[in-house]
């Protein structure tokens, strides 16, 4: 049997993400008092121990034959904000992953010259019809039209974008997003049942 899997903002490579979210794989000993890393090399070290533990968290739950969808943001690659990040291509991270992968489009996915197939998809969840999509339908670079229709044929949307500032947005008329992002799931991804 093969489940299908979802997850946002996993941000390879990226070691500023650590910074801005708390991710566990972060040493303070890494960081200067005002929050800025201490060496170049204590930035890589850090994205290289995170790239490793979401790979170890990943392949703990997902099987070989299992399905994920990956809503956005998966990979960073080179500088960002000026800071190094790993150079490994988001291929070399995807390929350490259990699961066959289908990646949407981010806001950092550009950067990191991930190949995606595009910003949304729709899908049966459960049954249940849901609009899956890096950001929140009320995100105002969200198209007007577009989120209409989705709030008229669907029940829920599946999105990232936000990191940990929430797990589920419920809106007038019982619509919710639920944010998938690994930043409020235990740097885990989300089985369908759940």
């Amino acid at each position: 049997m093969s489940y299908r899997w979802w997850s946002a903002d996993i941000h390879a490579n990226h070691a500023n993400i650590c910074i801005y979210c708390g991710r566990p794989w972060l040493r303070t000993t890494e960081l200067t008092e005002d929050q800025k890393w201490v060496s170049q090399e204590a930035a890589l070290a850090c994205a290289a121990r995170m790239n490793d533990g979401l790979v170890r968290n990943f392949n703990e739950r997902v099987a070989k034959n299992d399905q994920v969808v990956h809503v956005g943001d998966f990979a960073t690659i080179g500088k960002v904000n000026g800071i190094s990040g790993l150079r490994e291509p988001y291929t070399a991270f995807l390929s350490r992953l259990n699961g066959d992968w289908t990646l949407l489009t981010g806001n950092h996915d550009k950067q990191g010259k991930v190949k995606t197939i595009g910003p949304h998809l729709f899908a049966w969840v459960g049954g249940i019809p849901a609009f899956v999509t890096h950001r929140p339908t009320d995100d105002p670079l969200q198209d007007p039209e577009l989120m209409a229709y989705v709030r008229k044929k669907c029940k829920f949307a599946i999105v990232g974008h936000v990191h940990k500032a929430w797990a589920v947005k419920r809106y007038a008329g019982g619509f919710l997003d639920s944010n998938v992002g690994v930043d409020v799931r235990n740097y885990r991804p989300v089985r369908d049942d759940e």
